[in-house]
């Protein structure tokens, strides 16, 4: 079905829609359609409900009112400087004290044969047969072990931690000989002639500028000294005729003491310039630099 053009003629009342009329109450059709339905009349806007006020916060007990909040304090303030940990070295002038004690005591003894080593040249010269000789610088000869044995194993105890120190002080630095030969340097036949200078040679330049005029002196006169009072002993035959060479036993049991005397000069201004030296270094690592 075709409808005719123009716009669509305005009704004059609703259209299929019996049960809506206008809300002005207008019937011809200028007011607009109402969108509620017959008999049911706009109502205002209900009031809104009104609610009971609010009873106050009960009251707490006075046991468990809260405390006041209480500002924690502050964190204390850092330390100006921050701990770091230093290494210590282990002490050595104890043994330092005993290494030269007990050289001396050694050096003594020596000094004891060499007085006693005259008398006794001129009771061998007067005995027929050197096997029924005794004589007290026999006897002092044969005690010097003892001292001697005991100034070895202090030594060896202060120049091993000496050496330990010096480790300690440079770690890395060059050892020519391992820790065992601070003991058996001085014992074991033929490297005893430099072992032990090359041991306390290291253990000085670690700790210390080494003053090599006054090591080589030591070792010289360390070896030499000995040396010399052991080929004293071969002017006495142990049996048999006395010839008359046993006259060089007290001159060269005084020479090899003189010797001997020397280097134990030496050696104390070594194990107190080394010791020094290493608690110097431990000082001032424990209070700083002075």
């Amino acid at each position: 079905m075709s409808v005719p053009p123009g716009p669509p003629p305005e009704p004059s009342e609703p259209q299929g829609r019996p049960d809506f009329v206008r809300g002005d109450g207008d019937t011809t059709g200028a007011g607009g359609w109402s969108t509620y339905p017959t008999g049911a009349e706009p109502r205002p806007y209900p009031e809104p409900r009104t609610y009971p006020e609010p009873s106050p916060y009960p009251a707490q007990p006075a046991d468990r009112v809260q405390p006041p909040y209480r500002v924690q304090p502050p964190w204390p303030p850092a330390p100006a400087t921050h701990q770091v940990w230093t290494p210590r070295l282990q002490p050595v002038g104890g043994l330092a004290r005993a290494t030269v004690v007990l050289s001396a005591v050694y050096l003594a003894v020596s000094w004891l044969a060499t007085l006693l080593a005259f008398p006794a040249a001129a009771r061998y010269r007067a005995a027929d047969d050197a096997l029924g000789v005794s004589t007290p610088y026999d006897a002092v000869s044969s005690a010097s072990f003892f001292p001697m044995l005991a100034a070895w194993i202090v030594t060896s105890v202060w120049l091993g931690t000496a050496r330990t120190n010096a480790l300690t002080i440079r770690p890395g630095s060059p050892h020519q000989h391992g820790p065992a030969w601070v003991w058996l340097g001085w014992v074991v036949p033929i490297v005893s002639l430099w072992f032990p200078y090359q041991v306390v040679r290291d253990v000085w330049r670690v700790s210390g500028p080494v003053d090599r005029s006054l090591l080589g002196w030591w070792w010289g006169t360390w070896v030499g000294g000995p040396l010399v009072m052991n080929a004293a002993g071969a002017f006495v035959p142990f049996s048999g005729p006395v010839g008359s060479s046993v006259g060089a036993l007290g001159p060269t049991a005084l020479l090899g003491t003189a010797v001997l005397t020397v280097s134990f000069v030496l050696w104390v201004r070594i194990v107190r310039t080394i010791t020094d030296e290493q608690e110097r270094v431990g000082q001032e690592w424990r209070t700083g630099p002075r």
